[in-house]
């Protein structure tokens, strides 16, 4: 993934956290992104990141798993995007992230169609 300049955030790893979705079939790494949660899943080929997009709806709240379809309770609206072999999730509520995302990856294939009425970018 492409990180985003120093000027525009603040990035760093969460160590020894492996993330695993039911829906995708690889783990991915915990970010911290100017002190928001953001999970970051990279796939060996386009067509493997593809596949598992695939899994989502379009609001993010159904996904489909090898055992059927199930609802996810994210801890804040979902925001889902893919790049490449790339798929980033963001469950939360700061434009700021929100807009960094889209710069970043483009526009989100799954989760909530709107930033407003979310609360203001909390960072400096």
């Amino acid at each position: 993934m492409e990180r985003p300049r120093a000027a525009e955030a603040t990035v760093s790893e969460e160590p020894y956290t492996l993330l695993k979705q039911p829906f995708l079939s690889i783990s991915g790494h915990l970010l911290s992104v100017n002190g928001e949660r953001v999970a970051v899943y990279e796939y060996v080929s386009v067509a493997a990141a593809a596949g598992d997009a695939k899994n989502v709806s379009a609001d993010a709240r159904l996904v489909k798993t090898p055992q059927g379809s199930m609802m996810m309770d994210w801890p804040g609206p979902p925001h889902v995007y893919k790049s490449g072999r790339v798929i980033v999730q963001y469950a939360g509520l700061n434009n700021g992230i929100i807009t960094l995302l889209v710069k970043t990856l483009g526009p989100q294939f799954a989760g909530v169609s709107s930033c407003a009425g979310l609360e203001e970018d909390s960072t400096p």
